[in-house]
């Protein structure tokens, strides 16, 4: 229930809805990352760190507003790199059929509030905190190679939450927390 999803959420240390979900939706483990950066200007420069980090594929994005994730709210910088190859482009929810959100509808709250907007989208709620978290996890499926493209990806991403396979995933995520939490960081070192 709720109260699992809260204290998941203390002890991983989460900052934002998004970043709880993506130990669910990157599947592979493999050396992928998507990252978000506070400054438009860093996403190039963050790629290269990443490659020489030893990432074989990533995503840099940095958002209008939600800074460090994908924006519905406005337009979204990509620095997208694999083997070689580093391009960056704009992306808008508009793009994809989104309908552009405003600030305020995607906004989190107390760590109880953020548990219940999480269950909500995972028991297939709509509107715009969805599609944020339906647009970040469709980068994660892009760059874990699952999806050629975004819209592949956002189709991933609804699939996954329709038939409550992400629900169940989340699920199975607070059962390993409850039984093997020793693993994790301590709270008390995370909580910003």
């Amino acid at each position: 229930g709720l109260e699992n999803v809260i204290s998941i959420r203390k002890k991983i240390g989460i900052r934002s809805l998004f970043n709880l979900l993506d130990p669910l939706i990157n599947p592979s483990g493999a050396k992928v990352q998507v990252l978000g950066v506070y400054d438009p200007n860093l996403t190039e420069k963050m790629a290269t760190v990443l490659k020489n980090l030893g990432i074989q594929r990533g995503l840099v994005v940095h958002g209008e507003e939600t800074l460090d994730e994908i924006s519905i709210t406005g337009k979204t910088k990509v620095t997208e790199f694999k083997e070689d190859r580093v391009k960056s482009y704009v992306i808008e929810p508009e793009d994809f059929g989104m309908k552009r959100g405003r600030l305020v509808d995607i906004q989190g709250g107390t760590k109880e509030q953020n548990a219940k907007i999480i269950l909500e989208i995972l028991s297939d709620g709509g509107g715009a905190r969805r599609d944020l978290t339906v647009i970040n996890a469709a980068a994660a499926f892009v760059i874990a190679g699952s999806a050629k493209d975004f819209p592949e990806g956002i189709e991933l991403a609804n699939r996954s939450i329709h038939s409550g396979e992400a629900l169940n995933k989340l699920r199975g995520l607070i059962e390993f927390t409850r039984t093997e939490g020793r693993f994790l960081r301590d709270h008390r070192q995370v909580e910003a």
